[in-house]
C-alpha cells in the first residue's frame, strides 16, 4: 500500500497554463467576493463561516513569504492542526473534504485556487496534496480503510486517496463552519 495515490474526482483541462483563470464565465453559484483577508494571517469566508489560515503550515508572513511548506503524514497533519494557536485561536483543525473544496476556484488551473487570498499554494502541473480530516472509505465495504485518507490537490482541484503514512501532505488549518 506504500505510495498509494488515486484520483477519485478530478477536473482536467488540456489548455490550462500556469495559474490560468477564466473569469469571463463565472458561475453564479461561485461567489468570488466571499473571502476576506484578515490582518492576523487568516482568511474569513463569509459564505461558509469558515476561518482559514492564509498560509500553509510552515509558512508565515503577510504574503506567506517566510518559512517553508512542510509535508507531513496524516497523523502529524492532524496533530499540527490541533496544536496550532495561530492568531490566538486554539480550535484549529484539518478541514473535511467539503470544506477544503469550498476554496477550490473552478475558474483557475495550476493552481485551482485564488492566489491573491492563498498566495503560497505551489504553482505546478504536478499534483500536490492538502490533508483533510477524513479517512478513505473502501468501495466494496463501508468500513473506513485505516491506511488511506482523502486529500485535495489544488493543481486542478481533484480528490485523491493518500497513504496515511506517506509524508506527502500539505496542511491548511481551518476553524468554525461545517465542522462545528
Amino acid at each position: 500500500m506504500k505510495g498509494l495515490i488515486y484520483c477519485v474526482l478530478c477536473f482536467f483541462s488540456f489548455d490550462a497554463v500556469a495559474n490560468n483563470c477564466n473569469r469571463d464565465n463565472i458561475s453564479p453559484a461561485f461567489n468570488y467576493g466571499k473571502q476576506i483577508i484578515n490582518s492576523n494571517s487568516t482568511v474569513s469566508d463569509t459564505s461558509t463561516g469558515l476561518m482559514w489560515a492564509r498560509c500553509s503550515f510552515g509558512k508565515s508572513g503577510e504574503s506567506c513569504q517566510d518559512g517553508q511548506i512542510n509535508q507531513l503524514n496524516w497523523k502529524d497533519a492532524l496533530k499540527a492542526a490541533n496544536d496550532s494557536s495561530l492568531a490566538g485561536y486554539n480550535d484549529w483543525r484539518l478541514p473535511n473534504p467539503k470544506e477544503l473544496f469550498s476554496i477550490v476556484d473552478p475558474q483557475c488551473m495550476y493552481p485551482a485556487i485564488n492566489l491573491e487570498v492563498f498566495p503560497d499554494v505551489p504553482v505546478t502541473t504536478a499534483p500536490f496534496f492538502y490533508a483533510t480530516s477524513l479517512g478513505m472509505y473502501t468501495y466494496l465495504q463501508y468500513d473506513e480503510d485505516p491506511r488511506v485518507s482523502y486529500a485535495i490537490s489544488f493543481h486542478v482541484g481533484g480528490t485523491y486517496e493518500i497513504n496515511k503514512n506517506d509524508n506527502v501532505l500539505l496542511v491548511r488549518f481551518v476553524r468554525g463552519g461545517y465542522g462545528k
